[in-house]
């Protein structure tokens, strides 16, 4: 009996001693200085070579773990990017921490993440991520002093979606040189393992038959040149370098052919490696461990104490075969993507060897002996079942966030697409009620439909329109309840051209979200709260605003325009066009605001300043206006011929004739055929004095701008019998402005007809 006690006593106090001699930094003794976390976004951990890829494909990885701590069951708590690191620098469940998909959630302040625990601890902190789901704009950057979420510019100045390896590795050896003599924390995002699979030559090549390994590969080159940095600055000793993933990638594992969707092991099972400083044997942990121990590892590792927050465990407790002091540990997962189509969560328990999944036909697995998870074994051990949901609902009211916190965001259109391009849906928001009802679809059955929607969007961005098209009116037939098919329908139509289907589709859309969106009294915090539940809502009004511009129904235009400017206040592109529509409606004054409130809000694009300006010319602040039309120059050397021309008139109506010569003349020059151009110049050597009085020239340029337009112009026809008259060809003045009156009464231009009337009365008197 008492040798059975020392047994018991001694083998824990051993083990706790190794655990703790290894996470020390063994004998050395050396010190961390600094840490840094890579994150190898959508990276299974089976195509890694030191977790037995066949392939080495991924040699720098697997040389840093033959020297590392590597956790063989490392799990995400959810398969979607935004929230999976959440919880990897929170060290929270999606439960506490609230985020629970991409882009239409953020980060609220009550989560402390590491960044700012240790920049309270005097170290340097600093982000480079490589794609917009971690955009600074979901909260995810507080704590870190520099947060690198610009992807470069794009094509004609657009913001790409996402960063390759190669220029964030560059931006990550600046970094270090910058701070190599400071104690810093880096986090590091790498994306490209990510679909669309397009690595970059060789790798394209090498990998052709397998696009997402040449992914992975190409990311593990990238990290190689990161190591190799360190070591050229004599950092790698020093430095505490963990490299996991947020979440893996089915690849067609139960027909799913990326993630977001299931909780299966194929997109929840991640690397996760540890250098230690002074640590240079191998170790292979097999206990059970998640991204939500990471956080609570680096505190332990540098001696600073766990947040009493923190959800994860510190992992020294946990290396080699033995199971920690704490027991078996049982991890939460979800997905709350099948809520888009009705469906119930996927709210998941993960122990040891066992994955339970909660739904409408619950799941059991053992992931030892089904690794695959192929055998479903709900009735065959429904002892252990019940155990597990039993488990499950422990957690879900142990690891919820108690206080109320309103951790939803609205996402606008721009944004929308960029999330959407990478394969996510953006356009619909989960039901995060984690409600549970028997009589739903499950997950298991809509998967089929999941992936028909997924390929819409790729579809459309290649505008592979018609295949698109009919991929919808499929779908339709299958669900006609899903909605946001009707908002797909929309948007082909628009870029197809065809207004009315745009009308047709979008308001079948508002008719079943929104049926009451023209009430006048409806309160502003009901059309944000509309927006937070349905985010194509202000999208398919801004559509609907431009398919009536073009039809000419500007009231309609207009209408559908303030409730999208109603729906989301700071949207610049309701402003603007907003602005565009009351500039047609007549409405000067009022378009001035909003144009003001577009540049406010950051879209500095050549139009808003073009359009501001013509309307502050138009009121008569003649200075303020030709400092916008400057500012057009400076996005687009391009509009040099239209902003010269408009600077030439607003010169001209200042009674400068040498500026307005001089501005319209580069614009004659940049576009000689531009009948404005010609007319204007012609309005300048009739009416100028001095160098400018040249009375054949304009008739040379008005003559040009009305063979252009085929003397169908009744403005242009006016200028060259103004010039006749200049030149002193009465006969043929008079008989051009009878023309031109013509051409204005056929046009309903009573206006200019009455003008013109007026000036052929003073012709005729002046006729010798």
């Amino acid at each position: 009996m008492k040798t059975r006690i020392v047994i018991f006593v001694l083998v824990p106090a051993a083990v706790a001693f190794v655990a703790v001699w290894f996470f020390a930094g063994g004998p050395s003794g050396a010190e961390i200085r600094n840490v840094i976390l890579i994150s190898i976004d959508t990276c299974r951990a089976d195509h890694l070579g030191c977790y037995g890829y066949p392939k080495k494909i991924t040699p720098n990885i697997d040389a840093i773990a033959k020297k590392s701590a590597l956790f063989e069951n490392a799990i995400a708590p959810t398969p979607i990017t935004l929230p999976s690191h959440t919880t990897m620098l929170a060290g929270t469940t999606p439960l506490y921490h609230q985020v629970h998909d991409n882009a239409t959630y953020y980060v609220a302040e009550y989560n402390r993440t590491i960044a700012q625990i240790l920049s309270e601890h005097g170290y340097r902190t600093g982000a480079i991520v490589s794609a917009a789901v971690l955009d600074s704009a979901y909260g995810l950057d507080r704590g870190f002093e520099t947060y690198q979420d610009e992807m470069g510019p794009g094509p004609a100045g657009s913001k790409p979606a996402t960063r390759k390896g190669g220029a964030t590795t560059r931006l990550a050896v600046k970094w270090l040189e910058e701070h190599k003599d400071e104690k810093f924390f880096l986090f590091l995002h790498y994306f490209d393992p990510h679909f669309p699979y397009e690595p970059p030559a060789p790798f394209s090549l090498l990998f052709r038959d397998n696009l997402y390994a040449g992914e992975v590969a190409y990311t593990d080159n990238c990290v190689g040149q990161v190591i190799e940095k360190l070591k050229e600055l004599g950092l790698y000793d020093s430095t505490l370098l963990i490299i996991t993933a947020d979440h893996g990638e089915m690849l067609g594992e139960h027909s799913e052919i990326t993630h977001g969707f299931f909780i299966y092991q194929g997109a929840l099972r991640v690397p996760l490696i540890m250098r230690i400083p002074g640590h240079n044997k191998p170790a292979r942990v097999r206990d059970r461990v998640g991204l939500v121990d990471i956080a609570p590892a680096i505190c332990s590792l540098l001696g600073i104490d766990i947040p009493d927050a923190m959800q994860g465990k510190d992992l020294s407790g946990c290396l080699g075969r033995k199971t920690t002091s704490t027991g078996e540990r049982y991890f939460y997962c979800e997905s709350l993507w099948p809520t888009i189509y009705g469906c119930n969560p996927l709210l998941g328990i993960v122990a040891g060897r066992y994955k339970y999944i909660h739904t409408t036909r619950p799941e059991l697995y053992d992931l030892l002996a089904d690794p695959q998870e192929q055998h479903n074994m709900i009735d065959t051990d429904p002892k252990r079942a019940h155990l597990m949901h039993e488990h499950l609902k422990l957690k879900l009211d142990e690891l919820v966030y108690r206080v109320s916190s309103d951790s939803n965001i609205a996402i606008d259109e721009k944004t929308l697409r960029s999330i959407e391009s990478l394969g996510y849906l953006a356009a619909a928001h989960v039901d995060d009620s984690f409600e549970f009802d028997e009589t739903r679809e499950d997950a298991k059955d809509v998967i089929d439909f999941h992936r028909a929607n997924m390929a819409i969007r790729p579809l459309i961005i290649a505008r592979k329109f018609e295949q698109a098209k009919t991929l919808c009116h499929e779908m339709l037939s299958q669900r006609p309840q899903h909605l946001q098919t009707y908002v797909y329908l929309g948007s082909i139509a628009l870029e197809q051209g065809d207004n009315e289907e745009v009308i047709n589709n979008h308001l079948k859309y508002i008719e079943v979200v929104d049926p009451n969106w023209q009430e006048p009294n409806r309160p502003q915090r009901q059309h944000l709260e509309l927006a937070l539940q349905n985010p194509p809502l202000k999208k398919t009004h801004l559509e609907l605003t431009m398919a009536y511009y073009k039809l000419g129904r500007l009231e309609q235009a207009q209408s559908h325009a303030r409730t999208a400017l109603k729906l989301s206040p700071a949207s610049r592109q309701a402003h603007n066009v907003l602005g565009i529509i009351l500039m047609r409606l007549g409405h000067s004054q009022e378009a001035i605001p909003h144009f003001q409130e577009t540049l406010r809000l950051g879209l500095e694009a050549f139009d808003v300043h073009y359009n501001l300006a013509m309307v502050l010319q138009d009121q008569g602040k003649l200075d303020e206006a030709a400092g916008h039309y400057r500012q057009c120059l400076s996005f687009n050397r391009a509009v040099e011929a239209p902003v010269s021309f408009r600077l030439g008139q607003l010169s001209y109506e200042k009674g400068d004739a040498a500026a307005a010569a001089e501005y319209m003349s580069r614009a004659l020059e940049l576009a000689p055929n531009r009948p404005e151009v010609l007319d204007g110049l012609a309005l300048i050597y009739t009416t100028g004095r001095g160098q400018f009085d040249d009375p054949n020239r304009a008739v040379a340029l008005a003559q040009k701008a009305c063979e252009v337009t085929r003397y169908e112009t009744a403005s242009y026809v006016r200028t060259l019998a103004a010039a006749y008259a200049a030149a002193g060809r009465t006969d043929k003045a008079i008989e051009t402005a009878e023309k031109a009156m013509t051409l204005a009464r056929t046009a309903g231009d009573t206006n200019l007809a009455t003008e013109l009337k007026k000036e052929l009365e003073q012709l005729r008197k002046s006729r010798p």
